[in-house]
Protein backbone atom coordinates (compact mmCIF):
# COMPACT_ATOMS: atom_id res chain seq x y z
CA UNK A 1 0.00 0.00 0.00
CA UNK A 2 1.42 3.52 -0.99
CA UNK A 3 0.15 6.75 0.48
CA UNK A 4 0.89 9.49 -1.90
CA UNK A 5 1.17 13.19 -0.22
CA UNK A 6 0.60 15.15 -3.32
CA UNK A 7 -0.44 18.64 -2.93
CA UNK A 8 2.85 20.66 -1.58
CA UNK A 9 5.35 18.77 -4.11
CA UNK A 10 2.69 19.80 -7.17
CA UNK A 11 2.96 23.26 -5.72
CA UNK A 12 6.89 22.75 -5.78
CA UNK A 13 7.70 20.49 -8.86
CA UNK A 14 5.26 21.69 -11.39
CA UNK A 15 4.35 19.25 -14.64
CA UNK A 16 6.72 16.77 -13.35
CA UNK A 17 5.57 15.93 -10.26
CA UNK A 18 1.86 15.81 -11.53
CA UNK A 19 3.03 13.15 -14.18
CA UNK A 20 4.39 11.32 -11.50
CA UNK A 21 1.20 11.49 -9.50
CA UNK A 22 -0.23 10.40 -12.81
CA UNK A 23 1.70 7.60 -13.48
CA UNK A 24 0.83 6.25 -9.52
CA UNK A 25 -2.75 6.57 -10.29
CA UNK A 26 -2.84 4.41 -13.80
CA UNK A 27 -0.77 1.71 -12.19
CA UNK A 28 -2.61 1.78 -9.13
CA UNK A 29 -4.10 -1.89 -8.35
CA UNK A 30 -6.83 0.01 -5.91
CA UNK A 31 -7.54 3.56 -4.86
CA UNK A 32 -8.92 4.81 -1.62
CA UNK A 33 -10.17 8.41 -1.88
CA UNK A 34 -11.62 10.17 1.39
CA UNK A 35 -14.97 12.47 1.29
CA UNK A 36 -15.88 14.25 4.49
CA UNK A 37 -18.85 13.17 6.06
CA UNK A 38 -19.42 16.27 7.89
CA UNK A 39 -19.42 17.97 4.74
CA UNK A 40 -22.14 16.28 3.29
CA UNK A 41 -24.29 16.68 6.27
CA UNK A 42 -24.05 20.19 5.73
CA UNK A 43 -24.61 19.34 1.74
CA UNK A 44 -27.66 17.53 2.80
CA UNK A 45 -28.86 20.53 4.91
CA UNK A 46 -28.10 23.00 1.83
CA UNK A 47 -25.29 24.84 3.58
CA UNK A 48 -23.01 26.68 1.50
CA UNK A 49 -19.71 25.00 2.79
CA UNK A 50 -21.01 21.58 1.88
CA UNK A 51 -21.94 23.01 -2.03
CA UNK A 52 -18.36 24.69 -1.75
CA UNK A 53 -16.69 21.63 -0.72
CA UNK A 54 -17.88 19.19 -3.77
CA UNK A 55 -17.91 21.92 -6.44
CA UNK A 56 -14.15 23.56 -5.84
CA UNK A 57 -12.08 21.08 -3.12
CA UNK A 58 -12.94 18.11 -3.88
CA UNK A 59 -13.08 18.58 -8.41
CA UNK A 60 -9.15 17.91 -8.37
CA UNK A 61 -9.14 14.48 -6.62
CA UNK A 62 -12.06 13.26 -8.40
CA UNK A 63 -10.12 14.36 -12.25
CA UNK A 64 -7.21 12.85 -11.29
CA UNK A 65 -9.61 9.75 -10.48
CA UNK A 66 -10.67 9.52 -13.63
CA UNK A 67 -7.35 8.80 -15.05
CA UNK A 68 -8.14 5.34 -12.96
CA UNK A 69 -9.48 2.21 -14.25
CA UNK A 70 -9.24 -0.25 -11.11
CA UNK A 71 -11.68 -0.53 -8.75
CA UNK A 72 -12.43 3.07 -6.55
CA UNK A 73 -13.41 3.49 -3.22
CA UNK A 74 -14.50 6.70 -1.92
CA UNK A 75 -14.53 6.34 1.91
CA UNK A 76 -17.36 8.44 3.47
CA UNK A 77 -15.42 9.78 6.55
CA UNK A 78 -17.47 10.52 10.19
CA UNK A 79 -20.96 8.73 8.80
CA UNK A 80 -22.19 9.22 12.27
CA UNK A 81 -23.05 12.83 11.66
CA UNK A 82 -24.84 12.20 8.44
CA UNK A 83 -27.80 13.18 9.34
CA UNK A 84 -30.74 15.32 8.00
CA UNK A 85 -33.15 17.07 9.96
CA UNK A 86 -36.23 16.09 9.10
CA UNK A 87 -35.00 12.68 8.56
CA UNK A 88 -38.68 10.31 8.71
CA UNK A 89 -38.21 7.74 11.94
CA UNK A 90 -37.60 4.77 10.46
CA UNK A 91 -34.67 6.38 8.70
CA UNK A 92 -31.59 3.75 8.92
CA UNK A 93 -28.16 3.61 6.83
CA UNK A 94 -29.92 2.46 3.53
CA UNK A 95 -31.84 5.27 3.54
CA UNK A 96 -29.36 8.06 4.24
CA UNK A 97 -26.58 6.73 1.69
CA UNK A 98 -29.32 6.78 -0.50
CA UNK A 99 -29.87 10.19 0.56
CA UNK A 100 -25.77 10.90 -0.01
CA UNK A 101 -25.29 9.47 -3.48
CA UNK A 102 -28.74 11.32 -4.57
CA UNK A 103 -26.80 14.50 -3.38
CA UNK A 104 -23.22 13.91 -4.62
CA UNK A 105 -24.28 12.85 -7.88
CA UNK A 106 -25.53 16.11 -8.41
CA UNK A 107 -21.69 16.97 -9.41
CA UNK A 108 -20.39 16.57 -13.06
CA UNK A 109 -17.27 15.47 -11.77
CA UNK A 110 -18.83 12.89 -9.58
CA UNK A 111 -21.15 11.86 -12.11
CA UNK A 112 -18.10 11.71 -14.37
CA UNK A 113 -16.08 9.17 -12.19
CA UNK A 114 -19.09 6.61 -12.22
CA UNK A 115 -19.75 6.63 -15.86
CA UNK A 116 -15.68 7.36 -17.41
CA UNK A 117 -15.02 3.90 -17.95
CA UNK A 118 -16.32 0.73 -19.02
CA UNK A 119 -19.08 -0.88 -16.89
CA UNK A 120 -16.97 -3.65 -15.83
CA UNK A 121 -14.89 -0.37 -13.67
CA UNK A 122 -16.26 -0.95 -9.68
CA UNK A 123 -16.65 2.30 -7.96
CA UNK A 124 -18.13 2.37 -4.34
CA UNK A 125 -18.93 4.57 -1.52
CA UNK A 126 -18.46 3.21 2.08
CA UNK A 127 -19.81 5.15 4.97
CA UNK A 128 -16.98 5.28 8.05
CA UNK A 129 -17.22 5.84 11.35
CA UNK A 130 -14.30 6.01 13.55
CA UNK A 131 -16.54 6.66 16.95
CA UNK A 132 -20.07 5.59 16.03
CA UNK A 133 -23.33 7.54 16.47
CA UNK A 134 -23.34 7.66 20.19
CA UNK A 135 -19.80 9.32 21.02
CA UNK A 136 -20.03 12.55 19.17
CA UNK A 137 -22.12 15.22 18.23
CA UNK A 138 -22.66 18.72 16.73
CA UNK A 139 -22.71 21.94 19.08
CA UNK A 140 -25.18 25.13 18.89
CA UNK A 141 -21.85 26.73 16.52
CA UNK A 142 -22.14 23.23 14.17
CA UNK A 143 -18.69 22.12 16.04
CA UNK A 144 -18.18 18.53 16.49
CA UNK A 145 -18.32 17.71 20.14
CA UNK A 146 -18.15 15.03 22.41
CA UNK A 147 -20.74 13.21 24.31
CA UNK A 148 -20.02 12.90 27.91
CA UNK A 149 -21.72 9.56 28.11
CA UNK A 150 -20.51 8.43 24.83
CA UNK A 151 -19.80 5.26 24.07
CA UNK A 152 -17.17 4.35 21.10
CA UNK A 153 -18.73 1.88 18.73
CA UNK A 154 -16.65 2.00 14.94
CA UNK A 155 -18.60 1.18 12.25
CA UNK A 156 -17.44 0.02 8.68
CA UNK A 157 -13.44 1.12 9.66
CA UNK A 158 -11.72 -2.57 8.07
CA UNK A 159 -14.57 -2.50 4.62
CA UNK A 160 -12.03 -0.05 2.65
CA UNK A 161 -9.06 -2.19 3.03
CA UNK A 162 -11.48 -5.72 2.74
CA UNK A 163 -12.72 -4.53 -0.04
CA UNK A 164 -9.68 -4.17 -2.30
CA UNK A 165 -9.27 -7.94 -3.00
CA UNK A 166 -12.70 -8.86 -3.69
CA UNK A 167 -13.88 -5.62 -5.69
CA UNK A 168 -10.33 -6.45 -7.72
CA UNK A 169 -11.05 -9.85 -8.34
CA UNK A 170 -14.82 -9.04 -9.38
CA UNK A 171 -13.51 -6.55 -11.87
CA UNK A 172 -10.90 -8.69 -13.63
CA UNK A 173 -13.52 -11.37 -13.67
CA UNK A 174 -16.46 -9.17 -15.27
CA UNK A 175 -13.44 -7.65 -17.97
CA UNK A 176 -12.89 -11.17 -18.83
CA UNK A 177 -14.36 -12.45 -22.00
CA UNK A 178 -16.26 -16.24 -22.05
CA UNK A 179 -13.69 -17.96 -24.00
CA UNK A 180 -10.41 -16.62 -21.97
CA UNK A 181 -12.38 -17.64 -19.11
CA UNK A 182 -12.61 -20.82 -20.30
CA UNK A 183 -9.02 -21.34 -21.50
CA UNK A 184 -7.74 -20.40 -17.73
CA UNK A 185 -10.60 -22.91 -16.06
CA UNK A 186 -9.28 -25.43 -18.33
CA UNK A 187 -5.46 -25.15 -17.96
CA UNK A 188 -6.42 -25.04 -13.94
CA UNK A 189 -8.08 -28.19 -14.42
CA UNK A 190 -5.41 -29.41 -16.10
CA UNK A 191 -3.04 -28.62 -13.59
CA UNK A 192 -4.84 -29.43 -10.82
CA UNK A 193 -5.32 -33.25 -12.48
CA UNK A 194 -1.63 -33.33 -13.42
CA UNK A 195 0.45 -32.63 -10.49
CA UNK A 196 -0.49 -31.83 -7.38
CA UNK A 197 3.70 -30.51 -6.43
CA UNK A 198 3.34 -28.17 -8.62
CA UNK A 199 0.05 -26.55 -6.13
CA UNK A 200 2.26 -26.87 -3.33
CA UNK A 201 5.39 -25.09 -5.41
CA UNK A 202 3.10 -21.94 -5.89
CA UNK A 203 3.50 -22.71 -10.10
CA UNK A 204 -0.10 -23.48 -10.86
CA UNK A 205 -0.36 -19.61 -11.47
CA UNK A 206 2.23 -19.93 -14.16
CA UNK A 207 0.45 -20.80 -17.35
CA UNK A 208 -3.24 -19.72 -16.40
CA UNK A 209 -2.29 -16.24 -15.28
CA UNK A 210 0.00 -16.32 -18.68
CA UNK A 211 -3.62 -16.21 -20.71
CA UNK A 212 -5.08 -14.10 -17.67
CA UNK A 213 -2.23 -11.28 -18.58
CA UNK A 214 -2.77 -11.73 -22.08
CA UNK A 215 -6.33 -11.29 -21.93
CA UNK A 216 -6.41 -8.69 -19.26
CA UNK A 217 -3.53 -6.32 -20.27
CA UNK A 218 -4.54 -3.17 -18.00
CA UNK A 219 -3.83 -5.75 -14.75
CA UNK A 220 -0.23 -6.37 -13.34
CA UNK A 221 1.39 -8.94 -12.74
CA UNK A 222 0.61 -9.71 -8.95
CA UNK A 223 -3.36 -8.75 -9.84
CA UNK A 224 -3.67 -11.62 -12.20
CA UNK A 225 -1.66 -14.36 -10.41
CA UNK A 226 -3.76 -13.48 -7.05
CA UNK A 227 -6.92 -13.93 -9.32
CA UNK A 228 -5.70 -17.41 -10.85
CA UNK A 229 -5.34 -18.59 -7.28
CA UNK A 230 -8.35 -17.44 -5.80
CA UNK A 231 -10.05 -19.37 -8.90
CA UNK A 232 -8.33 -22.49 -7.18
CA UNK A 233 -10.39 -22.55 -4.28
CA UNK A 234 -13.68 -22.36 -6.26
CA UNK A 235 -16.11 -25.42 -8.49
CA UNK A 236 -14.57 -24.13 -11.71
CA UNK A 237 -17.80 -25.04 -12.98
CA UNK A 238 -16.74 -29.08 -13.38
CA UNK A 239 -18.63 -31.79 -12.21
CA UNK A 240 -17.49 -35.11 -11.05
CA UNK A 241 -16.01 -36.31 -7.89
CA UNK A 242 -12.87 -36.75 -9.70
CA UNK A 243 -12.20 -33.31 -10.36
CA UNK A 244 -13.87 -32.31 -6.69
CA UNK A 245 -10.93 -35.03 -5.16
CA UNK A 246 -8.06 -33.06 -6.87
CA UNK A 247 -8.88 -29.14 -5.98
CA UNK A 248 -9.10 -30.96 -2.01
CA UNK A 249 -6.06 -32.48 -2.45
CA UNK A 250 -4.68 -29.20 -3.81
CA UNK A 251 -5.85 -27.17 -1.14
CA UNK A 252 -4.01 -29.55 1.27
CA UNK A 253 -0.59 -29.06 -0.72
CA UNK A 254 -1.22 -25.45 -0.62
CA UNK A 255 1.75 -24.06 1.18
CA UNK A 256 1.76 -22.48 4.13
CA UNK A 257 1.72 -18.45 2.79
CA UNK A 258 -1.30 -19.51 -0.07
CA UNK A 259 -2.84 -21.31 2.71
CA UNK A 260 -3.10 -18.08 4.71
CA UNK A 261 -3.23 -15.71 2.03
CA UNK A 262 -6.36 -17.51 0.76
CA UNK A 263 -7.98 -17.52 4.26
CA UNK A 264 -7.66 -13.42 4.46
CA UNK A 265 -9.38 -13.68 0.90
CA UNK A 266 -11.98 -15.60 1.63
CA UNK A 267 -12.71 -13.20 4.94
CA UNK A 268 -13.02 -10.25 3.10
CA UNK A 269 -15.20 -11.84 0.87
CA UNK A 270 -17.34 -12.82 3.65
CA UNK A 271 -17.20 -9.34 4.90
CA UNK A 272 -17.81 -7.74 1.61
CA UNK A 273 -20.86 -9.93 1.43
CA UNK A 274 -22.06 -8.52 4.89
CA UNK A 275 -22.05 -4.97 3.27
CA UNK A 276 -23.94 -5.34 -0.05
CA UNK A 277 -26.59 -7.70 1.77
CA UNK A 278 -26.79 -4.70 4.20
CA UNK A 279 -26.23 -1.66 1.82
CA UNK A 280 -26.49 -2.92 -1.84
CA UNK A 281 -26.09 0.57 -3.47
CA UNK A 282 -22.72 0.81 -2.06
CA UNK A 283 -21.74 0.02 -5.08
CA UNK A 284 -22.40 3.30 -7.66
CA UNK A 285 -20.95 2.13 -10.30
CA UNK A 286 -23.92 -0.45 -10.77
CA UNK A 287 -26.54 1.48 -9.00
CA UNK A 288 -25.95 4.71 -11.48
Amino acid sequence: MHYCEYAGELLEGGRDALEALLARIEGADALLGMIDGHRVRQLLRGEPAGHRYFQHTLQPMFGFMQEASCPIHLVLTKWDLVREEDEPEDADDGYRLDRAIEAIMRYPHVRSLVYVHSKEQIVRLIPVSAVGSDFVELDDEGKVAKRSDGELHPTNVDVPLCAVLPDLFKQIERSLDAAARKKIEAELKRTLRRDMRSIAMGLISLPATAIARAALPGYGYAATTMFVESMVRRPLHAKGKRFEQAREEAERTLSVQQRLRGRVVDDFERRMMRLEARLPQSEISRRW
